[in-house]
């Protein structure tokens, strides 16, 4: 039997030892560039994504403080006590009040016109007819009674002087009562015109509280529909924010993660590292190898 072979493989396994011996000397080198590597990056990932130093963390503070501005906003300005809303809802309801109560003014002023004054204008009527009738009758009358004075006597007339005052006075009368009839006549206008502006004022009155109840409406609206829609996309926003919180929070977690894998990886590669270069396996190698050769050499070269 040949025992060359053994021989080689001696030599071989001695050579395995004198190089991990070797390399043993460098490993630390070795080691410490890989942890430098492995430290460079976890500290790459520390520094930007988890400290509070970080564009990260500047990032997901920016965003959160962007949200929260924009909701504060909407709450303080459109929502508050203050705010927009609550200022129009005055105003309108301030509007929507004045109109239904220049309503009320209008329909009082209505009365006052179709009762009131034209009370006083038919009363004035009636007090003209009553007044013109009689003056009419009596300056007819005093006319009759002056026509009656001044008769032809043999071709003259010598009451006419005692006739003309009866002829004068009935004038008057006359005159004066058609005066109070006419006055009377124009008066009955007046009432129809009176009645023609409370039409008007009732339609007036029907604008006003049309107009009134618009802007009851618009108030309704505004603080009902408009401010539940600005309530839910304040709400939407903080949604938006938490949801934004709870993506940022799971990305940080599993950077740290990450991290935290990166350390067990370089703990277990220098681990492994000083294992292939454990004395303890030098010196099995070197025991086998030198076996191998003394068995070689028994057998026979």
């Amino acid at each position: 039997m040949n025992g060359f072979p053994l021989v080689v493989l001696g030599v071989a396994l001695f050579a395995l030892a004198y190089v991990l011996w070797q390399v043993r000397s460098r490993i630390g080198v070795i080691t410490a560039a890989v942890d430098r590597a492995f430290r460079t990056i976890e500290d790459g990932i520390t520094n930007n994504m988890l400290g509070p130093a970080s564009p990260f963390t500047g990032v997901v503070t920016s965003v959160d403080g962007s949200f929260r501005t924009i909701g504060n906003g909407l709450t303080q300005n459109m929502l508050g006590p203050g705010g927009i809303l609550a200022t129009t809802t005055q105003t309108l309801n301030s509007a929507r009040d004045l109109f239904y109560q220049a309503g009320n003014d209008i329909h009082d002023t209505r009365i006052m016109v179709a009762q009131d004054i034209r009370k006083i204008v038919t009363d004035s009527e009636t007090i003209l007819q009553d007044v013109g009738d009689p003056l009419d009758d009596a300056g007819t009358w005093l006319n009759d009674i002056g026509n009656g004075i001044d008769i032809d006597i043999a071709g003259a007339r010598p009451f006419h002087d005692l006739a003309q005052p009866f002829r004068d006075v009935g004038d008057t009368c006359s005159d004066v009562g058609g005066k109070c009839l006419e006055a009377k006549g124009k008066l009955a206008q007046v009432s129809g015109k009176l009645l023609d502006a409370a039409a008007k004022l009732d339609a007036l009155k029907t604008g006003a509280d049309g107009i009134g109840g618009q802007f009851g409406s618009l108030s309704q609206y505004t603080n009902t529909t408009f401010r539940n829609g600005v309530t839910a996309s304040v709400n939407d926003l903080e949604q938006a924010r938490a949801s934004l919180d709870q993506l940022f929070t799971g990305l940080r977690n599993g950077v740290t993660a990450s991290v935290q894998e990166l350390e067990l990886a370089r703990n277990y590669l220098d681990s492994q590292l000083l294992l292939i270069v454990d004395q303890r396996i030098i010196a099995a190698l070197s025991g086998a190898g030198a076996v191998l050769i003394a068995t070689g050499v028994a057998i026979g070269l």
